[in-house]
């Protein structure tokens, strides 16, 4: 604990081990455009309506395939209700797409299983139902669907649908994190680290974490320089919990830069150098962190790293206090920022409270892999896809971004952020795409 007049700075280079994967919103996949049929008249027309579908032509790919789903065809079935959910070719009709995934669903068609799951869990085209969810994304995930069973976890772990059992989470994410899902990695490994559903096993943590680290998904790599930074699960080695920090932290996550600020400021596996910790204190109090806000509002009052001003002093404590729960936090927050108050003038006080009223966080950046956020590509053509990660990851179809050259996202709030294309998964046409 450090001493300051009048207060005690208690827990102010704390770092929270991130939760951030447990508490993903659930997985979703676009429908793939995929499969053959059986018989060469069926297969033929299902790949023209294919190529049409891929060239933006959909009004020829509902032509092609309405007669082969008309007469049982769970793929062309599967791939009409795709179109009716996203209004390709046709208004844009829930109820409609709920019709053609059930068809192709009590087939056993394991895509259309799961679509259905995710309309129930969101209520589209029918009424929201949980339980309903379980059911689908259940048939998929013991057909051996990853992003089922990824789901199937999910909805075990918060009890959605589901009385809930850590168990039973488990047992789905191990499912899936043996496919090699990093989302369902860095969950089991979170499973571990906190002894839900099985005993306590920082080991067995890590070992997850650096599956889903080693794949470049910022979150299991800021955990797991946190064990390395605590020691858990491995020994404590400060030089590789900053490297793990680091790849997280360029990533843009903002814990990651949070804690690697801190291993700057204590010289921890790193030369102790105040000005890069202010850089990555306000990177992520600039994302809205708030224990880097409390952090930067530290440096400016003490001069470390930057030069001494009470006005940013002021402004950052003042956010962050605003920020913290009810607690020790909070408590000092509010002390600095009196404590800093007392070497202000008025007007000093007035310009820093007016510069708190006044700031916004930013919009989470990232630059590296991982799974994906929604995307509408420009001059090539728009369509849609889901966010699966909180750090900006988004699937969609393939045709979405083939051949555009700028991909933009177009948010809820009508806000663009423009994305970049990681990867394409040709078996099922899905491409993770990361908001840059």
């Amino acid at each position: 604990m450090v001493k300051f007049p009048h207060f005690h700075i208690a827990g102010r280079r704390r770092k929270a081990l991130l939760l951030a994967c447990s508490c993903l919103i659930v997985a979703v996949a676009l429908v793939a455009i995929l499969g053959f049929l059986a018989g060469p008249a069926c297969a033929g027309a299902f790949e023209d309506g294919r190529a049409a579908y891929k060239r933006g032509d959909f009004a020829k790919a509902l032509q092609l395939w309405r007669p082969l789903a008309e007469q049982g065809n769970a793929k062309a079935q599967l791939n009409i209700g795709f179109m009716y959910e996203k209004g390709q070719g046709v208004p844009q009709d829930y109820a409609e797409a709920v019709k053609w995934y059930r068809m192709a669903a009590e087939q056993g068609y394991v895509l259309a299983q799961f679509n259905l799951g995710l309309m129930y869990y969101f209520g589209q085209g029918v009424p929201q139902d949980y339980a309903e969810a379980v059911k689908w994304y259940r048939m998929a995930a013991e057909q051996g669907y990853v992003l089922a069973q990824f789901n199937l976890g999910l909805m075990y772990y918060f009890g959605q649908g589901v009385p809930q059992n850590y168990t039973e989470a488990v047992k789905w994410y191990r499912m899936a994190a043996e496919q090699g899902d990093a989302s369902a990695q860095i969950n089991l490994g979170l499973m571990y680290a906190q002894g839900k559903g099985m005993q306590q096993d920082y080991a067995e943590a890590v070992k997850w974490y650096r599956m889903a680290a080693e794949k470049g998904l910022a979150e299991a790599q800021s955990n797991l320089g946190f064990m390395y930074e605590k020691g858990q699960g491995a020994p404590q080695d400060y030089p590789e919990a900053a490297k793990w920090y680091r790849m997280a932290a360029e990533k843009g996550l903002a814990e990651a830069q949070s804690n690697l600020g801190v291993m700057y400021e204590k010289g921890q596996g790193v030369p102790q150098d105040y000005a890069e910790a202010v850089k990555w204190y306000r990177m992520a109090a600039e994302k809205g962190n708030t224990l880097a806000l409390y952090n930067l509002g530290v440096m400016y009052y003490f001069g470390q790293g930057v030069p001494k001003d009470y006005v940013q002093a002021y402004m950052w404590c003042s956010l962050a206090a605003s920020r913290f729960p009810p607690g020790n936090d909070r408590d000092n927050a509010v002390k600095l920022r009196e404590l800093t108050a007392e070497r202000m003038t008025a007007s000093q006080i007035a310009e820093a409270q007016q510069l708190s009223r006044e700031w916004r966080p930013r919009e989470q950046k990232a630059t590296a892999p991982s799974p994906a956020p929604p995307k509408e590509p420009s001059a090539a053509g728009s369509g849609t896809g889901f966010f699966v990660t909180q750090e900006g990851h988004v699937l969609t179809c393939a045709h979405v971004v083939s051949g555009c050259r700028q991909v933009r996202v177009r948010l809820a709030d009508g806000g663009t952020l423009s994305a970049v294309v990681l990867a394409t998964n040709d078996q099922d046409g899905l491409v993770p795409t990361y908001v840059s």
